[in-house]
């Protein structure tokens, strides 16, 4: 009975199998066109769109994702973005070449600018013949926003650093006893004659300017700031490439890392002139002294203001 009619054409089996596979396809492709987050289009060569999804169309502000249906960017977009969509789309129509993974900067008729992420493709029918093309976008404005601020924030910090007489510095201390420089900024050149790039991975270059009588009181500085995880805070002199002897003066301040390093975030500068003053002070002062000390006669010194005495002579 089955072999007659099938015989007869009567079988429908096969059709049954057929008719839902094709509608557990359209079932599929609604799913996706309504719940991917991305933004998905379909269009024709004249670069109007016949299909979107509902995150497209609530991103056009449209109702109904058949609103678009006829219409091309230039009704959405600014003439400016929506020029370069267009012949995007045209090379792809007579080249067959795809874009994958293309910033876009999307400028708006009020104005606004949004990022996306896009890869568009060429569309083709079942003879293979290129009718138009589709699309998937991704809305990236938040991370192209934090990136300009992030831009932004560097550009900030590189030129207060080129202005700031001194040395702005990351400086790394491993538990393994190894040290470097993550970051330094220019001025490091000016204070201790090396290029940021030199003391990246290794401190060392550094260290070799550093007064040979200040060195292992500068390493022992920076054990203990790390073994007590404090801010360091050293005075140390250097021997200039010209023999000159210059003093500095440093302070930066700890962050434990995970792989139990420290980093520490300073900033270094040259205090020679000061050094000289308060040297000539003390000299001053101890001629002060022995002339004081000197006299026969007793000698009180009084503070002015609160008439206390601050100093007097052994008389």
């Amino acid at each position: 009975m089955q072999h007659d009619q099938a015989k007869n054409g009567t079988d429908t089996s096969g059709k049954n199998i057929q008719f839902e596979s094709l509608l557990n396809e359209q079932l599929l492709f609604r799913i996706i066109m309504n719940n991917v987050p991305d933004k998905i289009y379909f269009k024709n060569q004249r670069s109007e769109f016949v299909r979107i999804n509902k995150n497209l169309a609530d991103f056009f502000g449209l109702k109904d994702s058949d609103e678009a249906i006829g219409k091309t960017d230039f009704d959405f977009f600014s003439n400016e973005h929506a020029r370069m969509a267009f012949e995007d789309e045209k090379r792809i129509i007579d080249t067959g070449e795809p874009l994958v993974d293309v910033e876009e900067k999307e400028t708006w008729p009020d104005g606004r600018i949004t990022w996306a992420s896009t890869t568009k493709m060429p569309l083709k029918n079942e003879r293979g013949e290129i009718i138009g093309t589709f699309g998937i976008s991704r809305d990236i404005t938040l991370q192209k926003n934090a990136e300009e601020s992030l831009r932004y924030k560097d550009i900030m910090v590189t030129k207060l650093a080129e202005n700031v007489p001194g040395v702005i510095y990351q400086f790394q201390y491993f538990p393994d006893g190894r040290t470097c420089f993550p970051y330094a900024s220019e001025g490091i050149s000016a204070i201790f004659g090396v290029t940021p790039d030199m003391v990246k991975s290794d401190a060392g270059p550094v260290f070799k300017v550093i007064h040979q009588d200040d060195l292992m009181p500068v390493f022992k500085s920076i054990r203990e700031a790390y073994q007590n995880f404090a801010i360091w805070k050293f005075d140390f002199r250097i021997v200039t490439p010209e023999k000159e002897i210059r003093w500095l003066t440093g302070e930066a301040k700890p962050e434990r890392q995970p792989d139990d390093s420290v980093l520490w975030y300073g900033y270094i500068h040259d205090i020679t002139e000061k050094k000289k003053s308060e040297r000539k002070l003390e000299s001053a002062f101890q001629r002060i002294r022995h002339i004081m000390n000197s006299v026969q006669a007793g000698i009180i010194l009084i503070n002015k203001k609160n008439c206390l005495i601050v100093d007097s002579n052994p008389a």
